[in-house]
C-alpha cells in the first residue's frame, strides 16, 4: 500500500466494498474477523454477536465462549448466541472452489469370494511391459558392426532387468497384502474393532523379506476392502495389554475413546481418568496419559475444553 497514492487507495477501498457486497456474504474480506463482521451485517444477526467478534475476537479464537458470554452479559441466552455463531462460515468461498475432485485408485483389492478372502493387484488400467521385438531382431542382423551390436545387447539387458524388477515389485506388493489379510482377517469381516496389533517386522518375517522392504511397499499404497478404502499403513499398529493376556490394537482403543466421547453427557464430559476406568472395566490396561495422547491424536479437546464450548 505504501507504493500507492492516496487517491488510488481510496478507489481500491471502494472497489473492495463493492466486492464485499457480492454473494456469498464474507467474500473479499481481508481476514477472518472482517469476513465474520460482513456476514453478521448481511445476515442481520444480533448486535451481541457483532460485539463478540469486533471486541473479543481473541477469546473467540481460543474457544472461550464462557468468557465472551460473561463479558456481554448473555447469561440465559448462551444457546441462541452459540447458534448464531455457528451460522458463520470461516470459508465463504469454498463452495465455489474450482479445484477438481481427486480420486484414489487402490493398489490392491481384497474381495470375499465363495467365503474366502482373495487379494488382487489393481493394475487393470496398466498395459503389460514388453521389450520391443524389433530391437531383439536386430541382433540377428549380420550387417551390424560389433559396437552397435554390443550397444543393443546392453540396452536390451537393461530393459529386461527393468521389466523383471517391475514384476518383482508387483509380486512383493501382493505378498505383503496377502500377509496383512492373513494377520488381520477378522477386520475384513468385522471392521476396525477387530484390528490386531501388527508390526512391519511381523509381515517381513512372514514373507521372508527385510523390514525396510515392507515399509517401502506400504508407503502411500491403498487397499480396497469390504470395509472401505484404507492406506496399507493403517493395518499396522502397536498394542496395549488386556486382562485376557492378549494385546489390543491402539487403533481399536482410539475408536473406543472416540465412541465414548461421542455418546457422553454433553453437560458432563468424560475426563481422561473416567475414560481410563471405563476401558479398564472392559479389560484394557491403559494409563491415563495414554488416553490423553490418543485423544489428542484424534483431535478431540479435553473434557474441560469440551464443556467450555457449550455444544447445543
Amino acid at each position: 500500500e505504501r507504493f500507492l497514492r492516496k487517491e488510488e487507495l481510496g478507489i481500491g477501498e471502494k472497489v473492495l466494498k463493492v466486492i464485499q457486497g457480492f454473494d456469498p456474504p464474507g467474500v473479499g474480506a481481508r481476514d477472518l474477523k472482517e469476513a465474520f463482521l460482513i456476514q453478521i451485517r448481511e445476515k442481520g444477526l444480533s448486535e451481541e454477536l457483532r460485539k463478540a467478534v469486533d471486541s473479543y475476537f481473541h477469546l473467540l479464537m481460543k474457544g472461550d465462549i464462557r468468557g465472551i458470554v460473561k463479558k456481554l452479559g448473555l447469561n440465559g441466552r448462551e444457546r441462541e448466541f452459540l447458534k448464531e455463531l455457528q451460522s458463520l462460515d470461516p470459508k465463504p468461498g469454498r463452495n465455489f472452489s474450482s479445484v477438481p475432485e481427486s480420486y484414489i485408485s487402490p493398489d490392491v483389492v481384497v474381495k470375499e469370494i465363495d467365503g474366502r478372502l482373495e487379494v488382487f493387484l489393481y493394475d487393470d488400467d496398466l498395459p503389460p511391459l514388453r521389450v520391443n521385438r524389433y530391437y531383439m531382431g536386430l541382433l540377428t542382423d549380420k550387417r551390424l558392426d560389433k559396437t552397435t551390436r554390443d550397444y543393443i545387447k546392453e540396452r536390451l539387458r537393461s530393459a529386461l532387468w527393468f521389466v523383471k524388477m517391475v514384476e518383482q515389485r508387483k509380486k512383493t506388493i501382493l505378498n505383503v497384502a496377502k500377509s496383512i489379510v492373513k494377520f488381520q482377517e477378522r477386520f475384513f469381516y468385522e471392521g476396525v474393532k477387530a484390528l490386531k496389533p501388527l508390526t512391519l517386522k511381523d509381515v517381513a518375517e512372514d514373507i521372508g523379506v527385510h523390514e525396510s522392504t515392507v515399509s517401502r511397499v506400504v508407503s502411500n499404497k491403498y487397499m480396497e476392502t469390504p470395509q472401505g478404502l484404507y492406506l496399507m499403513k493403517f493395518f499396522f499398529s502397536t498394542g496395549v495389554d488386556s486382562s485376557s493376556g492378549e494385546q489390543v490394537s491402539s487403533k481399536v482403543i482410539k475408536e473406543m475413546i472416540k465412541e465414548l466421547i461421542e455418546n457422553e453427557d454433553r453437560n458432563k464430559p468424560l475426563s481422561d481418568s473416567e475414560i481410563q476406568k471405563i476401558l479398564k472395566g472392559r479389560g484394557i490396561n491403559i494409563a491415563r496419559r495414554t488416553v490423553a495422547k490418543y485423544r489428542d491424536m484424534l483431535g478431540i479437546p479435553s473434557s474441560h475444553e469440551r464443556k467450555r464450548l457449550l455444544r447445543p
